[in-house]
């Protein structure tokens, strides 16, 4: 079977007008387009990246290990630390917070 070309289609469709899409169709298709198609930050805020999930795994995977990577080895000296000698409690109340 050949192709078909474009003058061929058109007088087929000419010859089934019920085949047609109405205006009303056409309206609305066009209005359901720009609905979803509109421009700004709607859009931005409701767009999709989709990734596949062995690779945000592995994206995962070496942002552990980088920060783990840049984790100091040292550790901490707490020999200028010391416990608190005297540990004073005072209670303030609104009537007297200018004390």
């Amino acid at each position: 079977m050949e192709p078909l070309h474009d003058d061929e289609l058109d007088r087929l469709l000419n010859d089934a007008p019920e085949m047609r899409p109405s205006p009303a169709f056409d309206e609305r298709v066009i209005a359901a387009f720009r609905a979803r198609h509109t421009r700004g930050w709607r859009r931005f805020w409701h767009a999709e990246i989709r990734i596949p999930a062995p690779l945000a795994l592995a994206a995962v995977a070496a942002a552990i290990v980088f920060m783990l990577w840049l984790k100091p080895v040292g550790k901490q000296d707490l020999n200028g630390f010391r416990p608190v000698e005297r540990l004073e409690i005072k209670l303030v109340r609104s009537t007297n917070a200018n004390l």
